[in-house]
């Protein structure tokens, strides 16, 4: 299928005196609108090239009956989409398998235990997810349990550059004579600190028997570099002395922070990498969730335990490629791929479709992202969704996918794993509407045309406002959000909202929020 609307005129030009022109491609697989990929280049086809005989391959090779019945369910709910009818010859096979958990490390552990249940090669199983940064709470437990992994299309969360200048800064705070992680980021960002200058001051301390970072810190008394050169030094230098300072609060999650407030570390990426900053800013927001996460569980958390513990997850022999091993990869990069096993993790509103997707466009380009994932399947699919999930370093409540409720009730084996087992779990996938999440934890009841929020009161016996836990709404100074609960305070009703990490609780008279 030809990509974008520029490749589509040239070619379009040159078939015009023979129309002898044809096309490849499934509209149901178009997942690239965000480089610039248009879908319209296949749906208005036939209106250019009015005699085209248009030929459907239906027919799926890959996957159990059950597996392509769950993926045409889920696509069918685009508008903008042609008419196909997908089957298979292939056996019935399993139930798709979705699991309730607690959260993002829950959720990973229940991955590592399936695959340790499993008859398969390692080789035959793959994770994909929505985004880079899901990896790194797969990627602990991988490495915890001992089972080989290889990310395609990705580099390893701790091997990523941004997130190893951070850890070079927890490094020196935590040890000023670790001059490897001093080097790497003393003109990172730039601070017009150039080699030469770095030279002078290593060649002086290696001779007089004292440390680099000591060395800078006095190096008006030795003269040694111009007065500018001096003056960049020493802003360094006082950098890291605040850093230190803060370090003794012994909050680690604070003082990641700091170091990308206090180094432009954020506005660096923004002008060096505009167009990865945002998800570099995300790794760099992940390593916050885990200093937050090692808090909570360290019997006496310390930046040394961390660094220890983060050394023990980063520090593991490269493989051979060719061993082995689980495949982690973004749905994206999995496009023409298929696995025996394949699990997608992240199943929640504003993760998988992602927040972004508030507009009807965006929103049937993540549908048909899903429907690619699905169909990466060949015989058993794991669907995996968390109660909370950490973002940003705060942990927010989350609510199902609407893809997942959009998979008939005959296809589904649905599991909950949590810590506090709901009776109510069999009631998963009543739906009430397409964009309901009929879900042990967000709903306590569901009759026909009516949903009751656990968050929601009673008002004369009826539903006091139409804002349910999982709604997605939009802010005219806010912009799009996520309902996490609903309140009556006195007679008025709040919301409370995630607007992309920034959660505000509104009043439903004044706010006008506006339910998409």
């Amino acid at each position: 299928m030809l990509s974008n609307i520029v490749q589509y005129n040239l070619v379009n030009y040159l078939a015009q005196k023979h129309k002898n022109l044809c096309v490849v491609g499934d509209d149901d697989q178009s997942i690239y609108g965000w480089r610039g990929a248009d879908i319209r280049n296949i749906l208005g086809f036939e209106a250019d090239y009015i005699n085209t005989k248009v030929i459907k391959l239906e027919q799926n090779y890959r996957s159990t009956k059950n597996i392509v019945e769950a993926a045409k369910h889920v696509v069918a709910n685009n508008e903008t989409r042609k008419s196909k009818s997908l089957w298979t010859e292939s056996i019935e096979g399993e139930l798709i398998n979705v699991l309730e958990v607690d959260d993002e490390y829950k959720e990973a552990m229940a991955i590592v235990n399936v695959i340790k249940q499993e008859d398969k090669s390692y080789k035959d199983v793959a994770v994909l997810y929505r985004t880079n940064v899901q990896s790194r709470a797969i990627e602990e437990k991988m490495i915890q349990n001992s089972i080989p992994y290889r990310l395609l299309g990705g580099i390893r969360f701790y091997e990523r550059k941004e997130v190893k200048d951070i850890l070079a800064y927890l490094r020196i705070i935590a040890n000023t004579k670790d001059e490897v992680a001093l080097k790497r980021i003393i003109n990172v960002p730039k601070r017009g600190i150039g080699q030469a200058t770095i030279d002078k001051i290593t060649q002086y301390a290696e001779c007089n028997g004292i440390s680099f970072f000591k060395t800078a810190s006095m190096i008006k008394e030795f003269q040694i570099l111009s007065l500018a050169s001096e003056m960049k030094i020493l802003d360094f230098v006082n950098i890291i002395d605040e850093l230190c300072f803060i370090a003794t609060s012994g909050d680690i999650k604070m003082l990641i922070e700091e170091i990308v407030e206090k180094s432009f570390y954020k506005q660096y990426l923004e002008k060096t990498e505009p167009d990865d900053a945002k998800e570099r800013m995300e790794n760099i927001q992940e390593l916050i969730s885990k200093a937050r996460t090692y808090m909570k569980i360290a019997e006496i958390p310390t930046l040394e335990g961390f660094l220890e513990e983060v050394a023990l997850v980063a520090d593991v022999d490269n493989y051979d490629q060719e061993t082995d091993a689980v495949t982690l990869m973004t749905l994206h990069s999995s496009k023409g791929l298929e696995f025996p096993i394949v699990f997608i993790p992240g199943m929640e509103e504003g993760l998988f479709p992602s927040g972004r997707s508030y507009e009807q466009q965006l929103l049937e380009e993540e549908r048909r992202l899903a429907y690619v994932g699905i169909t990466r399947a060949r015989e058993k699919l794991y669907m995996l969704y968390a109660q909370r999930r950490m973002i940003y370093g705060e942990t927010r409540v989350t609510t199902p996918s609407r893809f997942i409720t959009e998979i008939p009730n005959n296809l589904v084996h649905f599991k909950s794993i949590t810590s506090k087992k709901n009776d109510a779990s069999a009631t998963f996938f009543k739906k009430t509407s397409p964009t309901s999440y009929n879900t042990v934890n967000s709903y306590t009841k569901s009759t026909d045309g009516q949903k009751i929020t656990s968050n929601t009161k009673r008002d004369n016996n009826k539903i006091i406002e139409d804002f349910f836990q999982g709604d997605i709404v939009k802010h005219k100074q806010f912009g799009q959000g996520t309902v996490l609960s609903v309140s009556n305070k006195k007679g008025n009703i709040f919301v409370k909202v995630d607007f992309n990490g920034d959660t505000k609780e509104l009043s439903t008279k004044i706010a006008k929020l506006q339910k998409i």
